[in-house]
């Protein structure tokens, strides 16, 4: 007996809608994860996907019904930050499988990105605060 869902929050194609809500959704609010097929991610499935459906319908129906395919999800850890948005801002789960050397490596999230520009712009401002100004002050501020 196969395990349905896997330590880092991710589900099997044979999981059924209910489970991913019951097992993934439900205890750890996370609101997509990695569809995995035989070890490889072949899809993502989101928490809105389930809730388009009856909710009577959760236990007949397989997240591989359901799921964005990878090939619609994913990106190289190495695109760049505009190819990431875009994906990330398109339609779909507004996530993004991540691969490093062609194996899942992890998920993208838009609150990612912005945590990302967040700190990149805090470290800027520390550089400007840190940089030493090019010209002296008004002549006031100058010692002689």
């Amino acid at each position: 007996d196969r395990p349905l869902l896997h330590a880092n929050q991710r589900i099997t194609t044979l999981a059924s809608v209910a489970e991913f809500m019951e097992d993934a959704f439900f205890p750890t609010r996370h609101t997509a994860v990695p569809v995995l097929e035989d070890g490889d991610a072949v899809g993502l499935v989101s928490f809105r996907q389930a809730l388009r459906l009856p909710r009577e319908s959760w236990a007949g129906t397989p997240v591989a019904r359901i799921m964005t395919p990878a090939a619609e999800v994913g990106l190289p850890a190495e695109a760049p930050l505009s190819q990431a948005l875009s994906r990330l801002t398109g339609s779909g789960p507004r996530r993004a499988l991540v691969y490093r050397d062609g194996q899942l490596a992890g998920l993208l999230s838009l609150t990612d990105v912005a945590r990302v520009l967040e700190a990149r712009a805090g470290a800027d401002a520390a550089r400007q605060v840190a940089t030493p100004w090019s010209s002296p002050g008004p002549a006031s501020e100058r010692s002689s």
